[in-house]
Formats: C-alpha cells, sequence, structure tokens
C-alpha cells in the first residue's frame, strides 16, 4: 500500500486542459495582447506541477513559469488560497527584515481544486545543508523567516487546535491507530488525552501565525534572500509547533562525527538568531508538538503500510511520542539560549 495519487492529478498534467484558465491569467498579468504560443506541464511532486507557458508579447517574458499545488477538497484549497492571498495582499513581502520572501499567489481554480503561485528561484535549504554548502547566514535567514510569520498578525485564519492536528494530519485517526496496534493502544490514548488536557488549561499564551509545516525542505535560498514555500497550511495556532518541526528537521540530518560540528553550529545560529528576538517561554512546549508530530508519523506509517517492517516503525514512532509527551509532566521554562540547546539536545535522538 503507497501513497495515494490525487484524483485531481491526470487531469492536472493535461495542460490544454487549463488552456482558458491559463490564458486568462496570461491576459491579466502581462495584458490582453500578450500570446499564449505553447503550455507545458510537468510533475514535480506527489501534489505539485509546474506549467511553463511559451509567450509571445514584447512586455512578456519568452517564459513563464508557474506553481500549482493541488488538494482533494476544493473547499480545503480555497481557505488555504484565502490565507494565501491575505498575507500576501497585507504586504508581508516589503516588511522587514525583506530578505525574507513568499511567493506570489495567483489564482485559485475551484474546478481543479489548485492553487496557483509564482515558481520561485533558488535551492532548498535542506539540500544545501546536506551538500555542506549552507552557512551561518542561511541558519540566520531561516530564523528570521520563522520570527517575521511569528510576529506577523494572523491574516483572518482560523485558530488550529489539538483536535484539529489530531483529525486533519493525524490520518486514520489515533482511535484506529490504536485498534489495530492493540500492544500500545493505552500509550495512543495516553498521548491524545495529555495534549487534550494541556490545551484545555492553555489559554492563549504563545498563540500566533503559525506556518504548520516549517522544516529546512520549506525555504529555497537565492544569493542574500530566502523564500518560504508550502504557506497553505497557515493557522492561528501554537507557534512551539513550529520549532518542534525545526528541531526534527535538524534532528533528522546525518549526525556522523565529520559533520556534528557542522550542523551543530547551523543549529545554535538558527537558536540564537530566533531567540533574540523571540520569548524563550515558547520553547517550553515543543516537547508536547514533538509527540503529535511522532503520532502523525505513526498514523502516517499505518496509512502507506509502504516499507519492510512498518509496523516496528509504528511502534517505535508511539514510544517516542510517548518520551517526548513525558517530558511535559515535569514543568519546564528555558531562561536563556543554554536552556533552549539543552532541550534540543534531549529532544535530539527523538523523531531523528
Amino acid at each position: 500500500m503507497g501513497r495515494p495519487i490525487p484524483p485531481t492529478l491526470t487531469r492536472a498534467l493535461d495542460a490544454e486542459a487549463l488552456r482558458s484558465d491559463l490564458v486568462a491569467l496570461a491576459h491579466d498579468r502581462w495584458g490582453s495582447a500578450s500570446r499564449v504560443e505553447g503550455i507545458a506541464a510537468q510533475h514535480l511532486n506527489r501534489r505539485v506541477v509546474r506549467y511553463t507557458l511559451r509567450l509571445g508579447a514584447p512586455a512578456a517574458p519568452r517564459e513563464w513559469h508557474l506553481i500549482g499545488k493541488l488538494y482533494d477538497e476544493a473547499a480545503l484549497a480555497g481557505s488555504a488560497h484565502a490565507a494565501f492571498r491575505t498575507l500576501w495582499n497585507g504586504g508581508f513581502a516589503g516588511r522587514a527584515p525583506r530578505e525574507v520572501r513568499i511567493p506570489e499567489p495567483y489564482a485559485f481554480l475551484p474546478q481543479h481544486r489548485m492553487l496557483l503561485m509564482q515558481e520561485v528561484p533558488g535551492v532548498a535549504l535542506k539540500q544545501l545543508v546536506k551538500s555542506g554548502q549552507a552557512a551561518p547566514e542561511h541558519a540566520r535567514l531561516f530564523a528570521e523567516a520563522l520570527v517575521k510569520l511569528h510576529r506577523t498578525p494572523p491574516p483572518g485564519v482560523e485558530r488550529f487546535t489539538v483536535n484539529d492536528h489530531l483529525v486533519r494530519r493525524c490520518i486514520p485517526a489515533p482511535g484506529a491507530l490504536a485498534q489495530a496496534f492493540p500492544d500500545v493502544a493505552h500509550a495512543v490514548h495516553w498521548i491524545v488525552d495529555t495534549a487534550r488536557g494541556w490545551e484545555s488549561g492553555q489559554g492563549r499564551e504563545g498563540l500566533a501565525l503559525a506556518h504548520g509545516d516549517f522544516h529546512l525542505g520549506q525555504v529555497n535560498i537565492d544569493g542574500d534572500q530566502l523564500w518560504i514555500l508550502d504557506l497553505d497550511p497557515l493557522y492561528y495556532g501554537d507557534l512551539a509547533y513550529d520549532l518542534a518541526m525545526v528541531f526534527v528537521s535538524f534532528g533528522r540530518l546525518p549526525n556522523e562525527p565529520a559533520r556534528a560540528a557542522y550542523i551543530r553550529a547551523l543549529r545554535d545560529e538558527f537558536l540564537s538568531a530566533y531567540f533574540a528576538a523571540m520569548d524563550f517561554r515558547g520553547a517550553a512546549r515543543i516537547p508536547l508538538h514533538l509527540a503529535l508530530i511522532l503520532l502523525k508519523q505513526a498514523c502516517k506509517r499505518y496509512r502507506w503500510q509502504n516499507e519492510p517492517g512498518w509496523e516496528g516503525e509504528v511502534r517505535r514512532l508511539v514510544g517516542e511520542a510517548v518520551v517526548a509527551m513525558q517530558a511535559m509532566s515535569t514543568p519546564y521554562v528555558p531562561r536563556d539560549l543554554g536552556d533552549v540547546v539543552a532541550l534540543y539536545e534531549r529532544c535530539r535522538s527523538v523523531g531523528g
């Protein structure tokens, strides 16, 4: 059992089926005199298609590239586009630091369940780190991008709760996972109940505009600029979820001795830059969100069942989620950067 192919993909790859929409978009962007002489579609990954339009007009580029992202539900695509568009119209790209940018959202095509947006330049930070080309300034930009998001007023997006995570991200639901794996059922239910209990007493502390899937692969570096990608999961919720995703992202990097100092320096640069602008207390909830991320990954392994030993992987992820959640049983409030680094080291082997 592997990842299902979105039902909209076949139609999305038929460039002629989208001709009228893409021509209208080109006319809106480059003027009614622009001519679309050809359209090509390229499947980049499971839900992403690149469209290349060959244009004929003095004021237009010879080729115009657009990115289309597909959804299973038109309503979800519409709400994602609305949040993305509001962020763009609100002047996010023009606010400091201006080196942190976002692609321009172009259109929402409900009949295709697709968002169309600008294709951005650059190379994924994850790729630069893996090849050893990432520099400290890139890690600082990575942190500044997250700070910029977290300090941006939420653009009319809904609050994202623990229950939303369990329903929308944990597919199938944790209850189904517990039923399929009776030996870890108690652990799964304990993680869910603990997370819900924590949230009920949380109030509004730490709530901010959050990316929802922020990691090293979600930003492109182009010279001195950083582009934030995949902004459609934007929500109003606990900013510590984004920090937990960063911890997971660094934790998954190769950790052989020859690279350990390099990765550690990038990590410390990120933490130093982020917490120079943000409250250290935000890190206290990272273990809780790390547990929720691990539970989501366990549900995903159960859904895919596409690798040898996947049953053992499900049990490992649930066990690590328990370890992460247990850290919330003893209140721990980081007071300085050293405390945050110590917290990272405690979490590093969990979720890696």
